[in-house]
């Protein structure tokens, strides 16, 4: 195949807005990362098992795209309901039954950059997939609510692009610097969703997103 679309659940939703001969490998709550891996009892061995074999396939593709969830690795309190996850790798601390978000964001960061020295070495080009906007609430049930409440106008959802922006700091800056050591590209869906002020979940009343943080 030409395209490897490598990733965890958004990979999955993100996937039919590329075209080509491709494959593409999604694993819920498992970023594409090299040896490393999230502290669960159900997705530990999944995810190793998971990246290990798909970085086989990688190594035959021309272009890989990686897509995750980024910021929701990184966070102590994630905006949905969904726990954190914990990832570590071997270079971690032992585990302390908190979450560190320093060493996280080590082990985040040496995770995409194991990822990405593999690739570079392959010659695959890279593209990476920044995080789309989340909203807390599923959009479908926000516009139903809003919908029940009034007939005037179309419903809106949308949150503050400051506030998607701050979310994503840390994630980001470490894929930008990733990025400009191993030339990736970085594709920002914020570009399409957001203008300067909002970032909006729905369009012309329609959602544009199937839950709180997928895209439909």
């Amino acid at each position: 195949p030409a395209l490897l679309i490598w990733g965890d659940s958004h990979a999955y939703a993100l996937a039919p807005g590329f075209s080509g001969d491709g494959v593409l490998v999604s694993q819920s709550r498992c970023p594409p990362f090299l040896d490393t891996w999230p502290v669960s009892k159900s997705k530990t061995d999944v995810c190793q098992t998971v990246n290990a074999e798909t970085a086989k396939l990688a190594a035959r593709v021309g272009t890989a795209v990686l897509i995750a969830r980024w910021p929701y690795y990184l966070e102590e309190h994630p905006v949905s309901k969904n726990g954190p996850v914990r990832l570590v790798d071997a270079e971690s601390p032992p585990l302390t039954g908190r979450m560190h978000k320093v060493g996280d964001a080590e082990a985040f960061a040496r995770g995409l950059e194991r990822t990405l020295a593999f690739l570079s070495k392959e010659k695959v080009r890279v593209i990476i997939v920044a995080a789309v906007p989340e909203f807390g609430q599923g959009v479908p049930e926000q516009i139903f609510r809003q919908s029940l409440a009034t007939t005037e106008g179309l419903p809106e959802v949308f949150i503050e692009r400051a506030a998607h922006e701050q979310r994503n700091a840390v994630a980001h800056d470490i894929l930008r610097r990733l990025a400009a050591r191993y030339g990736a590209q970085i594709l920002d869906p914020a570009d399409a969703l957001c203008d300067a002020q909002r970032c909006r979940g729905a369009d012309e009343g329609r959602p544009l997103y199937f839950d709180d943080d997928h895209l439909n």
